[in-house]
């Protein structure tokens, strides 16, 4: 996720790159029909670089490559345990594979390395890194605009900026789980049981809500690669990525791949219960939002 040096605070460009993409040069396009999720995301991108145009800004629109899910993913986000069985066996929760194997599919496309060397993100940041930091601000508050204009004109629900929707949803998605997945009895049983047997295995628990108890066993992982990285002093706008190579990776994938089989053994039935419980109360949240998720 090497070492990149800019002119303005990582923090301030990170949220910058995250909430739109700048980029000189960009052109203007012509509104796309309105059918499909695709078409709904070209026309939103479309209003605004239009927008952004007209406030005198330059602004590429961001529109992810269609991204076709395989049978073997569907399976693992419904929680059947052979499927991610499969997955874990060799890529593990899939942190440290993504150096091993960096190229493929069955691993996801947004990572957090991946994006930030993503050409889309580095010419945001060679823009961003030109302009002063009144000119930055500037552009931040037009692009603040811009998005809530367009999002107003495509859904009618009223929101600030693209940090005011995120904070909307995530207020959204902590009331329906609270209630309906930490309320739930048979997860809580489920995750009760869960929890024990990863302590048996020496793992950590801090918390066994059935919300939380997933990243018990990862947890580790994200903390061990942080501090990793910290040592090597990998930073890219305010994320530390290890520059690892894949030889330096290997032996850190091989003990992710043991603690994801053994938390996968020990929250079997789990997972088999709390996916597609999961799946079901993230549709509800953006029903209750009002915007759906190729606008997001």
């Amino acid at each position: 996720m090497t070492r990149v040096l800019t002119t303005m605070p990582a923090a301030g460009l990170l949220l910058l790159l995250l909430s739109g993409c700048a980029a000189a040069g960009a052109q203007s396009a012509q509104p796309a029909p309105t059918g499909g999720p695709q078409d709904r995301r070209h026309l939103m991108e479309t209003m605004r670089t239009d927008c952004m145009e007209r406030k005198g800004f330059k602004y590429v629109q961001n529109i992810p490559e269609p991204r076709k899910i395989s049978a073997d993913e569907e399976l693992r986000s419904a929680g059947d345990y052979q499927a991610m069985m499969k997955y874990r066996e060799k890529y593990g929760f899939g942190r440290f594979a993504d150096y091993i194997y960096p190229d493929d599919p069955e691993l996801r496309a947004g990572s957090m390395r991946k994006l930030m060397a993503s050409s889309r993100v580095q010419a945001d940041m060679r823009l961003q890194g030109s302009m002063s930091e009144t000119q930055r601000a500037q552009w931040a508050v037009a692009n603040d605009t811009c998005y809530s204009e367009t999002i107003k004109e495509l859904t009618g629900r009223t929101f600030t900026d693209e940090h005011d929707l995120r904070l909307r949803m995530d207020e959204i998605s902590t009331r329906l789980r609270s209630s309906e997945i930490d309320g739930d009895p048979e997860l809580v049983r489920l995750a009760r049981d869960y929890g024990s047997c990863l302590r048996d295995r020496g793992v950590r628990v801090f918390s066994l809500k059935p919300t939380e108890i997933e990243m018990s066993a990862q947890s580790h992982f994200v903390v061990g690669l942080e501090a990793v990285a910290q040592r090597d002093d990998s930073i890219r706008a305010g994320v530390y990525i290890p520059a690892f190579s894949a030889e330096e990776a290997a032996p850190y994938l091989a003990r992710e791949v043991q603690a994801a089989i053994e938390d996968l053994e020990c929250g079997r039935d789990f997972y088999a219960a709390h996916r597609p419980k999961d799946d079901e109360v993230s549709e509800k949240v953006l029903r209750e939002l009002g915007v759906s998720k190729e606008l997001l």
